[in-house]
């Protein structure tokens, strides 16, 4: 595809003449490539090189350019004989890469194909322009393998080359691509969901931090997720969380990993491979369901919600009903909130004034369909309140949803409550009709959203109540509530890293020292007995 000799640089455009022509590819005849070479203090010097023309040959044109004598990357990064020369050669090029974004050179995007390397160690950048419309031309699977499996499509030009350098690095470490599907919308979709190895479990050679660097620039997405419409001054604040970071110069260890067979260690890393690669399909398997069916969970959570809203009416006349007659405003309030952590739309219907409209009971219903359907998907894994997951954990497959750190009026209060049983029978309160009273809540909404993301909304709000013919029920709820995303795979991690002696209050402990949110003794002690009462097979 490129060839370079004493006399000139060729570039097959692998087109005719008249398709050339047609194309009007002359037009990018003085995009810029560069030349790039080294002074003394290890500073690289860039020098502008262009395509200077165009030669036919049996039908195929090729644009030609000034003489430089090298090896493309592609080559030495695939052809075994050149296995020594990987680290050194990568190692200029993440060198000119890094100079390049700090003096404000706008390199190109060239890729393997497009980058040669000289003998005395100076590299050819050619122009992105040619080289993208080189490979357009070429059968998809060949163009994916020298450009399309390098390039991170709708990245900015920063991230974008340094997202091409850690395919490079992954490359040379691992002997394999991170993303190789010859496909390009599958590649994509592979991208957004993060679908690869990270490379210590290809590698052990190399260390846990580097691997995580690695992984990092490789995740980097394209879009700015959950950005709360309140917060939309901080979104440069959110972007600036998801850039690619630097690639530092290989250290010893990475660079001692090259004269090492990787198959050495094949057995030391292979069961933790198999493991991270039946959660990684696991996980990606739902996001894509969620991804491709998210507008029919819609309607199906809408359609619920329409009947259960239907049904709710006709319990009305149900004497059986939840009741919140003989209940004090706290225990409506403590009931109330126990709907939500239990997606109980009845109980919440049963606490609340008919024309109450705070949205409260549409969450419920959307969030129990969402559950129901992705457990009907993936029986595996269930939904369970944070304190179960954290007794249970059957290695993170379980999704969290619940109600922690619930207090009223600031005194602990039981998101578990049992106010509401049918068995119970109160005798109704001596109130005055019309009566009202307002308690102030508190409490962490805590929730899986998508399959790498923990949302946690620290919520705090006011309960305004009216007596109402022989009971209490809440006329309407005031919020002032934040929210955090939080990255499920370090929690897990952060969590897997305890020893498995270690009781699960110790735990819980330990780590709402740092999340706040993380449920107190006793709702631990609640939830579990809850999960008890409900999954009786079960073996605690």
């Amino acid at each position: 595809m490129v060839v370079s000799n004493s006399d000139e640089v060729l570039l097959n455009m692998n087109i005719t003449g008249r398709e050339f022509a047609k194309a009007k590819l002359m037009q990018y005849l003085n995009s810029p490539g560069y030349v790039v070479s080294w002074l003394a203090d290890g500073s690289c010097v860039f020098t502008v090189w262009c395509f200077t023309g165009t030669k036919e040959d049996e039908n195929t044109m090729y644009m030609t350019g000034p003489s430089f004598e090298g090896i493309n990357l592609h080559t030495i990064l695939t052809d075994p004989s050149y296995a020594e020369r990987r680290f050194d050669v990568f190692e200029r090029v993440r060198s000119a890469v890094e100079q390049s974004i700090e003096k404000q050179i706008i390199l190109p995007l060239c890729g393997p194909i497009g980058t040669l390397i000289a003998e005395d160690g100076s590299l050819l950048f050619l122009p992105q322009e040619y080289i993208q419309r080189s490979v357009s031309f070429l059968h998809e699977s060949d163009a994916s393998s020298v450009y399309g499996c390098y390039i991170r499509p709708g990245l900015n030009h920063t991230d974008s080359l340094r997202f091409m350098l850690s395919v490079y690095e992954y490359e040379i470490i691992t002997g394999r691509l991170p993303f190789p599907k010859k496909n390009e919308e599958e590649r994509i979709e592979d991208y957004m969901d993060h679908n690869f190895i990270p490379v210590k479990y290809w590698n052990t050679h190399v260390s846990e931090s580097f691997s995580n660097l690695l992984s990092h620039n490789l995740s980097i997405s394209t879009d700015i997720k959950k950005v709360n419409k309140k917060n939309r001054p901080r979104i440069h604040e959110q972007i600036q969380e998801i850039k690619t970071k630097a690639l530092p110069p290989l250290d010893l260890t990475i660079k001692q990993s090259e004269t090492l067979n990787i198959h050495d260690n094949e057995n030391e890393s292979a069961q933790d491979r198999i493991k991270f690669t039946s959660s990684l399909s696991q996980k990606v398997r739902i996001k894509r369901f969620f991804r491709k069916k998210g507008t029919l969970i819609k309607i199906a959570a809408a359609v619920t919600a329409v009947i259960l809203t239907a049904s709710i009416s006709l319990i009305n006349e149900n004497k059986d009903r939840p009741t919140t007659i003989g209940l004090t405003p706290y225990e409506v309030v403590e009931s109330f909130y126990t709907s939500l952590n239990k997606l109980d739309v009845t109980l919440a219907s049963s606490t609340t004034k008919k024309s109450t409209d705070d949205g409260y009971k549409d969450m419920i219903s959307s969030f129990y369909v969402i559950n129901k359907m992705r457990t009907a998907y993936d029986s595996s894994s269930q939904t369970l309140h944070p304190a179960q997951w954290l007794y249970t954990n059957r290695d993170f497959a379980d999704w969290m949803f619940g109600i922690t750190q619930l207090k009223i009026d600031s005194k602990p209060a039981d998101a578990f409550s049992k106010h509401h049983k049918k068995n119970i029978k109160r005798q109704p309160l001596l109130e005055q009709k019309g009566a009202k009273k307002s308690l102030a809540v508190s409490y962490y909404l805590v929730r899986h959203e998508g399959d790498n993301e923990l949302v946690v909304t620290k919520c705090n709000e006011i309960a305004d109540l009216e007596f109402i013919k022989n009971r209490w029920l809440i006329s309407g709820i005031t919020s002032n509530n934040t929210e955090q995303i939080l990255d499920a795979d370090a929690f897990n991690k952060e969590y897997a890293s305890f020893d498995s002696t270690i009781d699960v209050y110790s735990k819980a402990d330990s780590l709402s020292k740092k999340y706040p949110w993380i449920p107190s003794d006793k709702e631990i002690k609640t939830a579990i007995e809850e999960l008890k009462a409900i999954y009786e097979q079960y073996t605690f």
